[in-house]
């Protein structure tokens, strides 16, 4: 049986990705938005899950990204694989926080929709 995560903290100020499970605490490096497009502070839930879906925005289109999960404040943020080959541990998406593809497979599978997640400074 595959342990459930039961809420993501995102840490803005160390690049980090935390995982609670009900026994764990799991640590990933990810990359968050760029001074200009910052990943906002914010309480939010999961609110959708895509296996593989097209994310796109001003000045971007990325096709088939695998291990998508969102969620939403004013506008629309994910979690998601790094598409570039910029290195993880530091910030440079446009608000989304990206991570290895890997990492974002393993949360995947472990993350229901409607999972609470909190980006921090």
């Amino acid at each position: 049986m595959i342990e459930a995560v039961l809420n993501i903290v995102v840490d803005l100020s160390d690049q980090k990705l935390y995982a609670y499970s009900e026994d764990s605490v799991y640590e990933f490096v990810v990359s968050t938005g760029k001074p200009s497009t910052p990943t906002p502070v914010m309480e939010e839930v999961i609110d959708r899950k895509y296996e593989v879906t097209d994310l796109y925005g001003p000045g971007y289109y990325l096709h088939d990204v695998p291990y998508v999960m969102c969620f939403k404040d004013h506008a629309e943020y994910c979690i998601h694989p790094n598409t570039t080959s910029k290195p993880l541990g530091e910030p440079h998406s446009m608000g989304c926080v990206r991570m290895s593809t890997e990492d974002a497979g393993w949360l995947f599978d472990r993350v229901e929709v409607g999972t609470p997640i909190k980006v921090v400074l």
